[in-house]
Parts: structure tokens; C-alpha cells; sequence
């Protein structure tokens, strides 16, 4: 029983390292998906808060493009997305999913190609996404706020025996 709880704590420390190691980018971003989130599940107003913070970063563009995103991504999916609360400091391989693409978005020409990337979503709202993707990748390096490449080692400190596995968020 000890072992189990060990490793859980251990589990939590390795996804809580991770948060913290994001660039500000990447926090503002995993911030702005939750806050939508957040506003969709309860049915809650929270544009002029994304608006808001997003201005404050001088990436208001960034946080008009996150709104049409999420927009299209609640109304489009295939498959329930995890998305944590604002305060959980971890994050679920669908955030880190998003922080991928977003990475992708301004880094690469690749999203057009690999439509299999938004695998979540119907095929028809995968089209009108990749723009919005792009969008939110150009309008976030304008404001001098930089999505790091995500690697493989990454993904797998989340696929490290869910023990905590969320809730779905959506379906």
C-alpha cells in the first residue's frame, strides 16, 4: 500500500515538474484552454477574461483566435477531451495534445499535412481549425511569446500509469 502511494506522489511530482517548466507561452495557452473549458462546462460567460489576460501579454489577436478555436473544438469533437481545472497542476495528455499543436502551428507547416494530429475532432472541423491553429501560433510569436517544440519524453511522463485520471471534460 506504501509502494502504491509512493509512486503516485512521485507521479504527481514528475507532472507538476512539467508544469512548471512551460514557457509563459505555454502557460498562458494551457490557462486560456482551461478558462474556456471551465466557462463551456458550467455555462459560464468568460470571453472578457481570455480577452483580458491575453491584452495584458500585449496577444489580444492570440486570445481572439484561442476563442474561435475552443469554439470550433467543443462543437466538433469525436471523443471526450480531459482538460484539468485551472488550479490542478498537471496536465493531461489532451493539454499537452494542444501545446503540441499549438508548438506546430508556429514552428512547422506540418498541421495541413497531419490532419491525423486532430484525430478529437470531426473532419469538418479539423479544416476549420488548422487556419485558427496558424492563427493563434502567428498572432502569440508577434507578441513575443514562444511555444517551445515538444518532445517524446514529454508525452510518456503523462502516460506513466494514469492513477488520477480525470474526469472527461466534453463529449
Amino acid at each position: 500500500m506504501n509502494m502504491v502511494w509512493k509512486r503516485s506522489k512521485n507521479l504527481e511530482n514528475k507532472r507538476s515538474q512539467l508544469v512548471k517548466k512551460l514557457s509563459f507561452a505555454g502557460q498562458m495557452s494551457i490557462w486560456g484552454i482551461r478558462l474556456l473549458a471551465t466557462g463551456y462546462r458550467e455555462d459560464i460567460e468568460v470571453t472578457k477574461t481570455l480577452i483580458e489576460g491575453f491584452k495584458k501579454c500585449n496577444a489580444t489577436r492570440a486570445g481572439s483566435n484561442l476563442l474561435f478555436l475552443m469554439e470550433i473544438v467543443f462543437s466538433g469533437l469525436t471523443q471526450n477531451l480531459y482538460i484539468n481545472c485551472a488550479c490542478n497542476p498537471g496536465l493531461t495528455k489532451d493539454e499537452l495534445n494542444f501545446l503540441n499543436l499549438f508548438s506546430m502551428s508556429q514552428h512547422s507547416s506540418h498541421l495541413t499535412v497531419d490532419i491525423g494530429l486532430l484525430d478529437f475532432l470531426t473532419e469538418s472541423a479539423a479544416k476549420n481549425a488548422i487556419p485558427i491553429f496558424y492563427g493563434y501560433g502567428d498572432s502569440m510569436r508577434d507578441a513575443g511569446l514562444l511555444l517551445p517544440v515538444f518532445d517524446e519524453t514529454q508525452f510518456e511522463l503523462l502516460s506513466i500509469s494514469n492513477l488520477m485520471k480525470p474526469t472527461p471534460a466534453f463529449h
